[in-house]
């Protein structure tokens, strides 16, 4: 134990003097920090920011059911659909039907179309919100969305192309103040459509409102829109999640034979599942946090010259002081372990005020934004250790220096 409490002694003696000197010379002291400051905020911030960014959009996910998948006609992350894709057949209500009769781990399929629309009701016009289509099982699959008021689309309503509709709180809240909306028609695009039911407040997946659209029968939006208007797709949603995997494989086998796919061609559609969500969210997040990592190191980089400069004429203006250390028994070890006690002790100090104001930073942008943030204990042990390696790195230089000062030169130095 005894060298336990020498090295803590001799340590402790070290990183005392280095805050005096702190103290000593405050301006410049902030001055050397704040390169590290900078550096260390900005990544403990990013970290909150993506950390809770990642947590909302696994939630997001979760939403949307652990056991349904999607098949499109685009990737799911590109820059704009190319020629060929564009050619890509749309999905048909025969295609869903197939899915659910010849696909076994398959509990219910269903097409879908999304277009922008506006509607209106004696003079009260809404602003452009979305109309999806459905042919009844689709709102089942995305975790039980109820039909607080009126009905859900049936069936019969898909087959006759009925004109009817079951639309959102918030189309209610915009076109229909004061005015229960079920059974009365409103106008969508100029097309007059029976409300036949008002869905639940839902709130918000992946940051768009879910209470801000329309619902109609597949047949009537076909009727409607004409079959090349708006984005198209498939749900499907497994049996259970465990059946996830035999499902996605069954419904691209029958999609592939449906669409004329030959054997040694790439499939003309895509299937997207939760997990390739995360995986593809996590990427997009990912590249973001690295651009700013690089901007952080180029701070923490200037942070530390900035250090190495003051260590160095802090070396040159305590020369004498090295000299008569040395003269009365002091060590190379122990002049060197001092300098880099004091480098690390500045590089910490504006690591931690960085870890406190990236974590209030993270914290403020979800407060005025709708962009959650979270800080977690790696991101704060991250910035922590940062800090420390750059005090480290850049302190041993101006430490080496002040121990081979020679000790009957420093004393004469004036």
């Amino acid at each position: 134990m005894r060298w336990f409490t020498t090295f803590v002694s001799k340590y402790s003696d070290a990183a005392l003097m280095a805050i005096d000197a702190l103290r000593t010379n405050k301006l410049r002291s902030f001055l050397t920090i704040l390169g590290i400051l900078i550096g260390v905020m900005t990544v403990i911030a990013m970290m909150s920011i993506i950390d809770g960014l990642n947590a909302s959009f696994e939630g997001s996910v979760g939403e949307l059911g652990t056991h349904t998948f999607y098949v499109q006609k685009y990737p799911a992350v590109s820059f704009g659909p190319d020629w060929f894709q564009e050619e890509r057949k749309d999905f048909t209500i025969d295609d869903a039907i197939a899915i659910e009769e010849l696909c076994p781990a398959v509990a219910a399929a269903d097409v879908s179309s999304w277009t922008y629309v506006t509607v209106e009701y004696e003079g009260e016009r809404s602003r452009p919100l979305g109309i999806t289509s459905t042919v009844s099982d689709f709102f089942d699959m995305l975790n039980d969305q109820y039909v607080e008021e009126g009905r859900m689309i049936n069936k019969s309503d898909v087959r006759h192309a009925r004109a009817v509709a079951v639309i959102g709180p918030e189309v209610v809240e915009a076109v229909f103040p004061g005015v229960d909306p079920v059974g009365r028609d409103i106008k969508i695009d100029g097309n007059r459509v029976e409300v036949i039911g008002v869905f639940e407040v839902k709130g918000e997946v992946f940051g768009n409102s879910w209470d801000n659209y329309v619902v109609v029968p597949q047949t009537t939006f076909e009727k409607f829109f004409g079959k090349n208007r708006g984005d198209n797709w498939l749900s499907v949603r497994a049996e259970d999640t465990a059946s996830m995997d035999r499902a996605v494989d069954q419904v691209e086998s029958l999609l592939r034979r449906r669409r004329g796919v030959k054997p040694d061609e790439d499939n003309d559609f895509e299937i997207i599942t939760p997990e390739q969500l995360m995986t593809i969210w996590k990427q997009i997040t990912g590249a973001a946090f690295g651009a700013m990592i690089g901007i952080a190191g180029i701070s923490l980089l200037v942070g530390g010259i900035g250090i190495m400069n003051i260590m160095l004429v802090s070396v040159t203006e305590r020369t004498r002081e090295i000299g008569v250390r040395k003269a009365i028994g002091a060590t190379r070890r122990d002049i060197m372990a001092q300098f880099v006690v004091e480098a690390v002790v500045i590089s910490v100090t504006g690591g931690i005020f960085g870890i406190m104001l990236g974590s209030f930073l993270g914290q403020f942008v979800g407060w005025v934004s709708p962009m959650p943030a979270t800080t977690s204990i790696p991101s704060i042990f991250l910035g922590f250790s940062f800090s420390v390696a750059v005090g480290l790195f850049f302190g041993i230089w101006p430490a080496v220096k002040a121990s081979r000062l020679d000790p009957i030169e420093a004393l004469r130095y004036e």
